[in-house]
């Protein structure tokens, strides 16, 4: 363990990589909980993985004169950082500008990693959860360019339906999950009222559930610039539920 304040900076610097795969890996499909000795050791190996990824990449790259001229001397930092560093200004900014792109690539290559694992799984069928049954029907039995269409009954009597929006990510069958209907749909009340849902979203909590049947639809496949918006907003949704995680 490092015992300085230059090797706790490091440290944390390396492990950037594995900290950012563990967000996306959140935003994209419900993780259980692991004991902190898992998750670390998780962790640890995906910035392991990147940077070494990153490193090979790097190493490549000398092979044109122009990055090679460009790049720090690797040899000449890890012989004597200090003097190489402390050259002037202008040197420890290069250098701090190299360290940036650095991360800043691995922390690609560990977003790639998280795709690759999440679209690897839906491809080969293998759920990643066998204790949620909220996930098996919401996302591992999903058909391809199907949405789940979804009749929600509750306690109250009151029956939902339309298409879902979103759910909890808690592999945990509990009932302090919510889910997220949006239309086409309609609300039906125990008298025998309906009503359109309209341009609402209906958010549901699982305690209030008694019934639940889960079915699937095709998909609308023309694109139009409602979808597009609406894709940009939830990706612009995701991107700021990542940043406010990291505050």
């Amino acid at each position: 363990m490092p015992s300085t304040l230059l090797g706790l900076l490091i440290l944390a610097y390396i492990l950037i990589p594995g900290y950012f795969y563990q967000l996306i890996r959140r935003s994209l499909v419900p993780t259980p909980r692991i004991t902190t000795l898992i998750g670390a050791a998780n962790f640890v190996c995906v910035a392991i993985v990147s940077n070494t990824i990153t490193a090979l990449l790097f190493a490549m790259s000398q092979r044109s004169v122009w990055i090679r001229d460009h790049s720090p001397d690797v040899v000449q930092l890890l012989r004597s950082s200090e003097s190489y560093l402390l050259v002037s200004n202008a040197r420890l900014a290069y250098i701090g500008g190299w360290a940036v792109a650095m991360i800043a690539v691995s922390c690609v290559v560990a977003a790639g990693l998280a795709y690759l694992l999440y679209f690897g799984s839906k491809r080969v069928g293998v759920g990643m959860s066998i204790d949620s049954t909220w996930h098996h029907v919401f996302w591992w039995e999903v058909p391809e360019h199907y949405d789940v269409a979804i009749e929600c009954v509750l306690e109250n009597g009151v029956s939902i339906e339309g298409i879902l929006d979103s759910y909890n990510a808690d592999l945990d069958d509990t009932p302090d999950r919510d889910l997220t209907i949006r239309p086409p749909g309609f609300i039906r009340l125990p008298n025998g009222h309906t009503s359109s849902l309209g341009h609402r979203r209906v958010i549901v909590s699982a305690r209030q559930i008694s019934r639940l049947v889960v079915h699937y639809v095709e998909s609308e496949e023309e694109v139009n610039p409602k979808r597009i918006r609406d894709t940009l907003r939830r990706l612009r949704y995701r991107i700021s539920s990542i940043f406010r995680s990291l505050r």
